[in-house]
């Protein structure tokens, strides 16, 4: 799992990639406690407000989301940016035999 903390003027806060087991790596526990020990670091170097933009679908976007409502770190606000799907590039004609 991999946590990017990014300010606002664009440069790299923090960045953080977490080993978690095979059979918990997916789930909502997971990205909890990824979430959970990256915002402690940040509350320790003194970030107090966030904007938060989550990317992707599944429970562990919401597990997460929990847990940076839990901390003591105000949100500005909570943005979904998951990319919309669609029907992709037209594909190649049919092979005529």
């Amino acid at each position: 799992m991999l946590l990017l903390l990014v300010l606002l003027s664009g440069f790299l806060a923090f960045c953080r990639y977490l080993w978690i087991q095979r059979q918990k790596r997916g789930t909502p526990f997971a990205a909890q406690i990824a979430v959970g020990n990256t915002i402690r670091t940040v509350v320790e170097q003194g970030m107090r407000r966030a904007e938060v933009m989550i990317k992707g679908a599944g429970l562990g976007r919401d597990a997460a989301l929990r847990a940076i409502r839990r901390s003591d770190i105000l949100l500005s606000f909570v943005r979904n940016v998951t990319p919309m799907l669609h029907n992709g590039c037209r594909p190649p004609k049919k092979r005529r035999v």
